[in-house]
């Protein structure tokens, strides 16, 4: 059950002129934590038969000093799988470790009351989770998942006439988050620690987070105006939001290399991996810097007192992603007449007019009836995915074929059609990778939002 402490101060600083207030509150939550499906080990009788082999022929001393060092004796036998033709016992490997989530909330403001004409409002807060990345099998690779919110504004509001106001306001937003790999890993004969899955016999990953390590990073800087003017039957609104934004990422899809053995054999042998054997070269970030401008202007005309019209005109640009833009230097591999590669555009007349109507009829006020019309402009996103997904259970022929029916997709010409129509990175996802890219996903909202009490 979470716990929460807080405490908050406010008062005057100057009568009636200067206003202070602040709040911090802490919410710790620590919770056990265990993996959703069986893990086996050898066990000690297992990892003594393997012992014998240390030094033979077909074996390999590297692998398996790396896997006696993280992967720990089951305490009974369940079953038992072949290595060099010797019966190996296996058995379930009880997995728990501490799992948390402290999350530590700031708020400030301040008020100050400059003359009848102009007020001055200042706000800062900040959310500051520190969680347990616990994706990885073994608690042994386990890392800390810090993240952090930043929002500080300051507004000024001036009244010019009573009929007549302007808000000004500038903002800045910040926000990170870092998935780390233990800087004391080694992997002889390897420049980092990959990420190993035996998966037939054991059900094993040995390793870090397999997508670790990434980050993301988002810097908003915001200015906006908004001017208020009330003239006989019409209020009109005029406004401007101008935003700058400075996102480095880092995600880089098997940068460690993955490498996924059916049997705890082919391991020890330093065989060939037999399901996937895939490492991405380099290690180029990403930038979703952008600039985004967004004009309004909106007239509510009251014709009578049962009838008011809402007129509207919104002028959106947002620029591409720096790091999608980059996509036009695939032109050294235009094949004329074949294949040519752009860069995206921006789109520069995004105009969206809107209309509303609000109408109460006779006389009695009890009945409202409203109807409206609107257009919008949709944004690129950074990161986001179009999946398949199917109920648990499925036979792993099954997930295969569905696998590779997918894979065989993104190999046809409609997809590449869909690729430069929506302006999308293309990154391909299967099976068990595409359900821990899922679950990451899952946690990770229930990290920022579930356990701080902000949604249930």
């Amino acid at each position: 059950m979470p716990n929460r402490l807080g405490a908050s101060v406010g008062g005057a600083l100057i009568k009636d002129k200067l206003f202070y207030f602040g709040t911090v509150e802490y919410a710790p939550l620590g919770v056990g934590s265990t993996v959703s499906t069986p893990v086996l080990s050898p066990t000690a009788a297992g990892f003594a038969s393997l012992d014998k082999m240390v030094g033979g022929a077909n074996f390999s001393k590297t692998n398996y000093s790396i896997f006696k060092q993280y992967v720990p004796a089951a305490p009974a036998a369940t079953d038992s799988t072949k290595v060099n033709g010797v019966n190996i016992p296996i058995g379930i490997l009880p997995i728990s470790g501490a799992n948390y989530t402290n999350f530590w909330s700031y708020l400030g403001s301040v008020d100050f009351n400059m003359s009848s004409k102009d007020q001055i409002r200042g706000r800062f807060i900040t959310n500051r989770s520190g969680a347990l990345d616990n994706a990885a099998n073994l608690p042994i690779f386990w890392t800390t998942l810090p993240q952090r919110f930043y929002l500080v504004s300051l507004a000024q509001y001036h009244t010019f006439t009573p009929t007549l106001t302007n808000e000004m306001r500038m903002a800045f937003n910040r926000f990170s988050q870092f998935y780390t790999i233990p800087g004391n890993l080694n992997y002889p004969g390897l420049d980092v620690f990959p990420n190993l899955s035996i998966d037939n016999d054991l059900g094993l990953q040995i390793g870090p987070d397999s997508n670790a390590p990434q980050y993301s990073i988002q810097n908003t800087y915001q200015l906006v105006d908004n001017l208020n003017w009330t003239k006989g039957k019409h209020t009109l609104k005029f406004g401007f939001d101008g935003r700058n934004v400075i996102s480095p990422q880092h995600f880089i899809q098997r940068e460690r290399g993955d490498y996924n053995y059916s049997t705890l054999e082919l391991f020890l042998q330093d065989a060939m991996p037999d399901n996937l054997a895939e490492r991405n070269l380099g290690k180029t970030g990403y930038y979703g810097n952008q600039w985004a401008t967004y004009l309004y202007a909106t007239d509510n005309w009251r014709i009578k007192k049962s009838l008011t019209l809402n007129l509207g005109l919104r002028y959106e640009r947002t620029t591409v992603p720096t790091g999608q833009a980059l996509q036009v230097l695939n032109s050294v591999a235009d094949v004329p007449g074949l294949i040519t590669f752009h860069g995206p555009k921006t789109a520069s007349k995004n105009f969206a007019p809107k209309i509303g109507i609000a109408y109460s009829p006779g006389n009695s006020g009890r009945t409202s009836i409203r109807a409206g019309f609107g257009l919008s402009y949709d944004v690129i996103f950074d990161n986001h995915f179009r999946g398949v997904v199917a109920p648990p259970g499925l036979q792993p022929e099954v997930t295969a074929y569905y696998v590779d029916l997918m894979k065989r997709v993104t190999l046809t010409a409609k997809w590449d059609k869909y690729i430069k129509e929506t302006m999308v990175t293309p990154a391909f996802l299967g099976g068990k990778e595409f359900g821990d890219y899922l679950k990451n996903g899952e946690d990770l909202v229930r990290k920022l939002m579930v356990l701080p009490g902000v949604m249930q």
